[in-house]
């Protein structure tokens, strides 16, 4: 049943629609995964350079280091360019093929289904709605992919220098990156389902008032219909903030995941150096740490609401599918059965 429901989702439909390129996808994940990885180890090898140095070693201890950060401060910006160019050339591929399917299956309709719209509605859909779920690519799927790289990659190294830390990450990343997301795309969702019944509602009236507005003054009712859309204007303010209470929710959820592992970095880290189980410099490393691997997940709350906004479009898509054919009934007969009901009849 869920695989079901899975496939019948409007984005999944859409985005088969797109048959975006797998191993273009592969490439532009990795590409944005070594650049965050490099920002991310930028920080770890900063702070131990800085730690290590601090004791006054050789210079040539820490020639590696220095090396290490100059090559991660370049790659980390060539790999960022690869990454967009990666990325917004597997969206822009996906929405030629996208256009060109909806395009076909509209053709090829025996029941034209575009005949039933307004030619304004069929624009914004072939415009707008397919630019949205282009979106979706871009803006939502990638930073999901390379989050969840990089997150892992992060747990895995700092599990190396010292298993508790590690965990503490890990459940922060998780808090980070799973319950901020979630509330962000419920304050989307809600933003959009309240937000677009009360602007239908202000357009509705305005429409209404300047259309009528000679019969109004007739009736001297030019008052109630502005006492109307003023209210219609405050259900619109109160409906976008109800909306963000999940937003400001998702944000406070950020923090405290970046506080929680900072602070756990700091405590545990300290009480390992105590007991001898790693060295002092380490616990620079494990402190600046989580600073910058939850900072990768800090723009998954725009993702997921990016992803709601590609469902909705998606969906207004969907609808440009052709209908499928009635069945025919003979004149004063029961309905047919289920298909596997007139096997033996010879009916299909």
């Amino acid at each position: 049943m869920n695989r079901r429901r899975w496939r019948d989702d409007p984005l999944v439909m859409v985005l088969g629609l797109m048959q975006l390129p797998a191993r273009r996808a592969v490439l532009a994940t990795l590409a944005g995964a070594g650049a965050m990885g490099s920002a991310v180890a930028l920080i770890g090898v900063s702070a131990w350079l800085i730690a290590r140095a601090s004791q006054m070693p050789p210079v040539l201890d820490l020639s590696l280091a220095v090396v290490g950060v100059r090559a991660l401060g370049i790659g980390r910006g060539v790999l960022r360019y690869l990454e967009r160019l990666a990325s917004h050339d597997v969206a822009l591929r996906g929405l030629v093929h996208l256009r060109e399917n909806l395009f076909r299956q509209l053709a090829g309709d025996p029941r034209p289904t575009a005949a039933r719209l307004r030619r304004g509605d069929l624009l914004a859909r072939f415009g707008a709605d397919v630019d949205e779920v282009g979106e979706v690519a871009v803006r939502g799927l990638f930073p999901f992919a390379v989050s969840g790289v990089v997150g892992l990659a992060a747990t895995v190294a700092a599990v190396l220098v010292l298993p508790a830390a590690g965990v503490a990450l890990g459940a922060s990343l998780l808090l980070a990156g799973v319950v901020s997301p979630w509330l962000a795309a419920r304050a989307a969702a809600r933003a959009h389902d309240a937000g677009s019944q009360a602007r239908a509602a202000i357009s509705t009236t305005v429409f209404t008032h300047l259309d009528g507005l000679d019969e109004l003054r007739v009736a001297r009712a030019t008052g109630p219909s502005r006492e109307r859309l003023d209210g219609f204007e405050k259900a619109l303010e109160a409906a976008e903030d109800d909306a963000a209470r999940p937003a400001a929710a998702a944000a406070i959820v950020q923090v405290a995941a970046t506080g929680i592992a900072v602070v756990a970095a700091l405590l545990l880290g300290a009480h390992a150096v105590d007991d001898g189980r790693i060295a002092d410099v380490w616990l620079a490393v494990l402190t600046l740490l989580p600073l910058a691997a939850v900072e990768v997940c800090a723009g998954l709350a725009a993702a997921a609401a990016q992803i709601v906004s590609g469902r909705r479009a998606a969906a207004r898509l969907v609808e440009l599918r052709p209908a499928p054919p009635a069945r025919p009934e003979a004149a004063g007969s029961a309905p047919l059965g289920p298909p596997g009901a007139l096997t033996g009849h010879g009916l299909r």
